[in-house]
């Protein structure tokens, strides 16, 4: 009976955060009842070590939600020592006038980084619920749900669900969630309090009193050193790699560079072309286009870009040349951000991803097809992970902006590009991938 009435009036979640059994942080979930539903709030507090410094990352997402736990709108805001994201949204429905058909529901979203606002529209055709109700959400429906889309504002994108019921105890139900191909596991008491969140790359949230879920130690992992993948045989100058033949254990895309045949992954170190694509690939509409982190029709990337490359036009030159300024211009520095383009800009210091997506965006400027990779690359004793991008020259070249290489070298082993929810989809293969160094020149 209880548990009925604290559901009614709200109630408080503490949770600490783990990753690989260290504690990293800590998370707070409030849940208030309104007049036409529920008011839904998430408050994330991270801390992580990166090349022996300290950094934190805090957010705090809102949602207003029907009785049935269907997004109506939310606010999201995320800040680090580098960078404030802003994001507000919700869900419109057209109204259906005179002789017109009615417009399917739109899920709009407002972004704000860097100083400047853009605008995001994600297409809907079913019920959208934001990821932190899905334990309420299964508690109400006793585990049947199977499938159901869920917003997330960190990579500002619905996606689909998969829930399974695995076992039922007196108090509680451990499910099974499959989101972007990666696997969480829910423990959820039977009021929908969530207990316990077994998620990928070794990250674990359990429910912890107020006092413990508030500390954090002042030793925590190294992050950057946490998911490498270390080789029995080393590679020797890895930034001059040509060629590199691997035994290789997951998932690879394919391309030119990167050829899988059977155990054995082939990467090689591939240039521009100036005749026709050799695999009829082309560079598609979006890959020129603004997002609202590649921020390439901003006056101050525009401006950038046209005094980098100057009266070069040969666009692989000018490529070069923004290759170049990134790599001397944008200072080395470990974050734990969403990469813009703008705050880079505004900072010059970051990561590999830093690096990336302003180099994405000043290249896009000056007509530059450009996409971001993500995946693998060899540091000094194995594989990290690392960012980077390709570009269009007669075909799609790989280049690496924080190691000022016009082509990447050959232990550059890609995972995912595009965006950040095509980026996300790695978070499935961490932990999963082995490699052994065969063969490299």
């Amino acid at each position: 009976m209880w548990y009925a009435i604290l559901f009614l009036i709200g109630s408080v979640n503490f949770y600490g955060m783990y990753v690989k059994g260290e504690k990293v942080g800590n998370v707070q979930i409030v849940q208030e009842k309104t007049p036409t539903g529920y008011r839904v709030s998430e408050l994330t507090n991270i801390e992580l070590q990166m090349m022996g410094a300290k950094r934190w990352l805090k957010s705090v997402a809102k949602y207003e939600v029907t009785s049935e736990f269907e997004l109506q709108n939310f606010t999201f805001e995320l800040k680090t020592e580098a960078q404030k994201i802003t994001m507000e949204g919700g869900v419109e429905v057209s109204k259906k006038g005179f002789g017109c058909a009615r417009k399917p529901p739109e899920l709009k979203l407002s972004i704000k980084t860097g100083g400047t606002t853009q605008t995001k529209v994600i297409k809907i055709n079913s019920p959208v619920y934001p990821a932190t109700v899905l334990p309420m959400l299964i508690h109400k429906s006793a585990g049947s749900i199977k499938e159901i889309e869920v917003f997330d504002p960190s990579i500002q994108a619905v996606n689909t669900a998969s829930c399974e019921l695995l076992e039922t105890q007196d108090d509680s139900m451990k499910v099974k969630v499959l989101i972007l191909g990666a696997t969480s596991t829910l423990w959820i008491r039977q009021d929908g309090v969530l207990l316990s969140q077994e998620q990928p790359m070794g990250i674990f949230m359990c429910r912890e009193t107020k006092e413990k879920a508030l500390q954090i130690e002042e030793v925590n992992p190294e992050v950057l050193t946490l998911y490498g993948v270390k080789p029995k045989k080393k590679i020797e100058n890895p930034r001059d790699v040509k060629f590199l033949k691997l035994l290789a254990k997951g998932e690879f895309p394919e391309s030119m560079r990167q050829m899988r045949l059977g155990d054995t992954l082939l990467l090689q170190k591939i240039g521009p072309t100036t005749g026709a694509s050799i695999d009829g690939s082309l560079p598609a509409a979006t890959d020129i286009e603004p997002t609202p982190f590649i921020q390439c029709r901003d006056k101050r990337i525009v401006n950038l870009s046209k005094k980098i490359i100057g009266e070069t036009k040969d666009p692989w030159k000018r490529a070069k040349k923004l290759i170049e300024w990134v790599a001397i211009n944008v200072r080395d520095t470990p974050t734990v951000t969403i990469p813009s383009a703008l705050d880079v800009l505004e900072s010059l210091e970051g990561d590999c991803g830093e690096h990336t997506v302003l180099f994405v965006a000043l290249a896009r400027a000056c007509g530059i097809p450009a996409q971001i990779v993500v995946g693998l690359t060899y540091v000094e004793d194995g594989f990290y992970y690392h960012a980077w991008a390709k570009i269009w020259a007669g075909r799609w070249v790989e280049v690496d902006p924080t190691f000022n290489q016009p082509i990447a070298d050959a232990t550059h082993i890609a995972l995912a590009e595009g965006e950040l929810e095509e980026q996300a989809k790695i978070m499935r293969l961490v932990d999963k991938i082995e490699l052994e160094v065969l063969e490299y020149k």
